[in-house]
């Protein structure tokens, strides 16, 4: 840590001290909810406290599924505890990572992350397939996935687990049980190939994980006992949230907690009712994703079914018998929300509203694909006030807070989960700027392209434009595309009718627009996610009856709409879609017009630059894009 960061953290921290000094008198906030004291445990001769011990690893649930281990509730599993307990260097994952005194944050690790120094190396995770991980050069050993287990409110959740996954079939049981194997390490991850097949089994692990975490292991000095608490005690963040959810829509929503409910070994829910009414859609509204799922993709049947508000958000805490939701946000242990409200709530007081995320360890954020079809922007301020330190000590018992909180280490050993059924090259940014110091893996993927599924006949033709450097790259395209491409297009007598334009990015989208609006001799129309249903009606209706000779279409419209466009012969891709999908849905709409269609009535083009791999390796395939990017030829034609 460089001297100005030094002289920040100490500067803040001394100021919350002095707050919370004139605070000593101020009735604390009663901590109704921490379990009943369980065994006793001397920590070297000093005054006793209690450990709750209500936590099984990862590795104990994966072991377990594979019937490794009995997980009836009557099982004796306070035997083992206890022989556990007297085990001196007992190996846990959580204790490891997040305890007082882990190690993971040495000077050399430190230096080493400030650096950048990380090693890579690729591996194999039974079911999940192949990964990239990072590991900081001074913590590159073998992750070790195996750690001792715990009392019987582990059993009550495992017993809860196991239940659920009898639900799901091998494939699925398979995948819940190496990515909770792979969460237990508390390496960040970030899996871009997870389609409706794997969510649920995602969800299922993850939901262990999370609950699992927050059952506290570190030490609560029972006060019935009277005394003094040991001075050594370090088991608390600045804030009681420990896990965020960031979800894009309230369906989304609606399944994780549904998830975390059903594997919650809590006997109760309060305000489930209202909760179902707030996340479900309204009574006596209609769902036609619902009731007609085969006449649209899955993807879209998945991302869109039930209620699609993106403004929500909710905390939830746990006792011992029941889970609570609808909690204040500083009195939560999880918390689910959307960017967008989690912005917005922050900006209502920058100084004081971002405080309750100053101790979140865990960090789930779910469908990036959606998140980049909303706002961006939205993600990367609220991860910009995650581990912040607070602005407010909020009661906070300092000498009972972790070291590293203090020394303003918490990102990194946050753990982040990331998910997205493809790679952009703002996920890859993310995924880059995360510090965790246990390390992190990404999933790694070789792509066969997408060309043999589509008709036969058609020609395709990608064309390269140079480029300097990715800030250059949309005044690049735009010059290629009006300058090289357009004119070509308006010289021929068949192109410069029945054409669509594919705009990935709305930027790019209202730059075009803007330019066919100035030059004033283009016939055209536009599709675009921020036009009324009566506008896109006329657009489509002008188009398919040759009023338009041209059609602009942004990714964010077919993402939302998934309309099928009628009366296009030709299409040219401004850029190429992330969702690689996209290409074949569009190239195939053509042929649903007429069944006397040929592959050779259609033309198709597409600019590119070496900026667009990732979209790139999913069409046309890994091994030839990577041939196109270092060729130094400008154009490629595919039949």
């Amino acid at each position: 840590m460089d001297d100005d960061n030094f002289n920040s953290v100490s500067t803040k921290l001394l100021t919350l001290l002095n707050v919370s000094a004139t605070r000593r008198d101020k009735k604390r906030r009663p901590n109704d909810d921490i379990k009943p004291p369980g065994k006793r445990i001397t920590l070297g001769g000093k005054p006793k406290a209690v450990f709750s011990t209500t936590v099984v690893s990862s590795t104990f649930v994966a072991r377990a599924i594979d019937g490794q281990i009995d997980s009836k509730p009557d099982a004796d599993i306070d035997e083992a505890l206890e022989d556990d307990l007297e085990v001196a260097d007992v190996k846990d994952p959580f204790n490891d990572h997040f305890g007082a005194k882990q190690s993971s944050l040495s000077p050399s690790a430190l230096n080493a992350l400030d650096e950048g120094k990380w090693t890579t190396r690729q591996r194999k995770i039974g079911s999940l397939g192949a990964f990239q991980e990072l590991l900081l050069l001074d913590n590159a050993s073998e992750v070790q996935l195996s750690a001792k287990v715990s009392s019987a409110e582990s059993a009550k959740l495992l017993a809860s687990f196991k239940s659920r996954l009898d639900t799901l079939n091998d494939e699925m049981r398979s995948l819940c049980a190496d990515f909770a194997k792979l969460a237990g390490t508390y390496e960040d991850v970030f899996v871009s190939d997870r389609d409706g097949r794997k969510q649920q089994a995602f969800r299922e692990a993850i939901s262990v994980h999370a609950l699992n975490h927050n059952n506290d292991r570190l030490a609560h000095f029972d006060e019935a006992a009277g005394g003094d608490p040991p001075s050594d005690v370090q088991d608390q963040g600045f804030t009681r949230p420990k896990v965020l959810f960031l979800l894009p829509l309230r369906n989304s929503a609606l399944s994780w907690i549904e998830t975390l409910i059903s594997n919650s070994p809590t006997s109760q829910t309060e305000n489930h009712s209202h909760f179902l009414a707030e996340y479900s859609l309204p009574k006596g509204v209609s769902d036609r994703l619902a009731e007609n799922p085969e006449n649209y993709p899955r993807d879209h049947v998945d991302n869109f079914e039930g209620n699609i508000d993106d403004n929500f958000r909710l905390g939830l805490k746990l006792t011992r018998k029941t889970m609570k939701l609808f909690t204040e946000f500083y009195s939560s242990d999880m918390i689910v929300a959307s960017p967008l409200s989690m912005k917005m709530l922050i900006e209502k007081d920058k100084s004081k509203s971002a405080d309750f995320l100053s101790s979140i360890e865990i960090l789930v954020v779910d469908q990036l694909d959606v998140m980049s079809m909303q706002n961006w922007e939205h993600l990367q301020f609220v991860l910009g006030h995650i581990n912040k330190l607070p602005n407010e000590t909020r009661d906070s018992d300092f000498s009972r807070i972790k070291p590293w909180y203090l020394d303003g280490h918490a990102a990194k050993l946050r753990q982040t989960l990331l998910f997205s059924p493809y790679e952009t090259a703002e996920m890859r940014a993310l995924y880059k700027s995360l510090t965790n110091v246990a390390g992190k893996l990404k999933t790694e993927q070789r792509f066969t392209g997408l060309l043999t599924q589509l008709p036969k006949g058609i020609q395709q033709t990608f064309m390269k434009f140079s480029c300097s450097s990715p800030l250059q790259e949309a005044d690049a395209r735009f010059e290629y595309f009006t300058k090289q491409v357009m004119p070509s297009l308006l010289k021929s007598a068949v192109r410069s009718v029945n054409t669509m334009i594919f705009v990935p990015s709305y930027f790019d989208y209202v730059r075009l627009r803007n330019h066919f609006k100035d030059t004033g001799a283009i016939s055209y129309t536009t599709l675009s996610e921020d036009v009324s249903n009566s506008e896109i009606a006329r657009a489509r209706q002008q188009f398919f009856a040759g009023n338009k000779a041209f059609v602009i279409m942004t990714e964010r419209f077919h993402f939302y709409r998934r309309y099928r466009i009628r009366g296009f012969k030709n299409i040219t891709f401004y850029g190429l879609p992330d969702h690689g999908n996209y290409y074949d849905e569009l190239l195939a709409m053509p042929f649903q017009d007429a069944e006397d269609t040929e592959g050779s009535d259609l033309f198709v083009q597409a600019i590119f630059c070496q900026y667009d791999f990732l979209r790139l390796e999913r069409i046309v395939g890994t091994q030839d894009a990577r041939k196109m990017i270092k060729s130094q030829e400008d154009v490629f034609t595919f039949v």
